[in-house]
């Protein structure tokens, strides 16, 4: 008899726990449902925001009188670590000069400028006989978006013949990109 009970004990100890293993597998899978479905919401509200920021961008590179058909051209990103919306405007002259600013585009704070030229290839250069053009070649960051402190937080070419620093080369608008790049990307 007490060998039956054992037995019985153990039956129902077994399926005692089976019935706790279905209930965890079940909390699990409603676990993943409810993952699945945050994440497909994160989504959904990121393509909002860039949408929006799309739409702001636009808006603001209109509202500050630049034309595509003056030369002008821009990229927009919403970045979602920052939470802001960033507007990079670029545009060229006939005589190679590039100028690339970043602002907010809902803040119209300015965060980066950049003045030098599109071509600083060193065999190009030297073709033109002008192998000194892009000495002068030079960017700006401010991670805060404030134009008005000096220094930036990032400077990079040309900083001043009065201070004996670096010029700009043929890596200068390069460096200024690869800094630029963080507010341009998540």
């Amino acid at each position: 008899m007490k060998k039956i009970l054992f037995i019985a004990g153990i039956s129902i100890l077994f399926l005692a726990g089976c019935s706790n293993f279905d209930k965890i597998s079940q909390l699990e899978k409603q676990n993943q449902d409810l993952q699945a479905q945050s994440n497909n919401q994160q989504q959904i509200n990121n393509l909002d925001l860039q949408a929006k920021c799309s739409d702001m961008a636009s808006k603001y590179f209109i509202s500050k009188g630049y034309k595509t058909s003056d030369g002008f051209d821009y990229k927009n990103h919403y970045n979602s670590k920052l939470n802001k919306c960033f507007i990079l405007i670029s545009t060229s002259s006939d005589n190679n000069n590039l100028f690339i600013d970043l602002y907010d585009a809902v803040e119209g704070k300015h965060y980066a400028s950049y003045l030098g030229h599109f071509n600083c290839d060193p065999v190009v250069l030297s073709m033109t006989n002008d192998s000194k053009k892009c000495q002068l070649d030079s960017g700006n960051i401010w991670n805060d978006g404030n134009d008005t402190r000096s220094p930036a937080d990032i400077t990079v070419g040309f900083r001043g013949l009065m201070n004996g620093d670096s010029s700009g080369d043929e890596n200068t608008k390069k460096q200024f990109m690869d800094a630029v790049q963080p507010f341009m990307n998540d």
